[in-house]
């Protein structure tokens, strides 16, 4: 029987907070989507890979989600990008006030994988 694996794996993540606060405290997910694997991927048993940079908004959302690597290009990006975009975040905060963290990255493999 078939199974098919979306995994997250978060990368080296660069983290930098805007307005002139200093942090390199990385926010804490509370919340996450899981990719749905394209039927299309699924019917020609494409694999892949997608990596999402974003920034965490002082809410704990995610704002200006982009995709800056995909392999096989384009197969992947709406269902990675869709994911990423619903995750929540505990905010984190500099001097008890929640801030912007700009630059996180999210790589999300899909992989068919066979199981006994």
């Amino acid at each position: 029987m078939r199974n098919l694996t979306c995994a997250l794996a978060v990368l080296a993540v660069g983290i930098s907070a805007s307005a002139g606060t200093d942090t390199t405290e990385k926010p804490r997910v509370i919340a996450h989507v899981a990719p749905v694997f394209p039927d299309v991927a699924i019917r020609q048993r494409i694999e892949g890979h997608v990596v999402v940079r974003y920034n965490v908004r002082a809410d704990g959302m995610v704002g200006d989600a982009e995709v800056i690597e995909s392999e096989p290009p384009g197969v992947f990006d709406d269902s990675a990008l869709a994911a990423v975009s619903g995750f929540e975040f505990e905010p984190v905060t500099v001097d008890g006030e929640p801030v912007l963290v700009e630059g996180l990255r999210q790589r999300i493999s899909f992989r068919i994988t066979n199981r006994p």
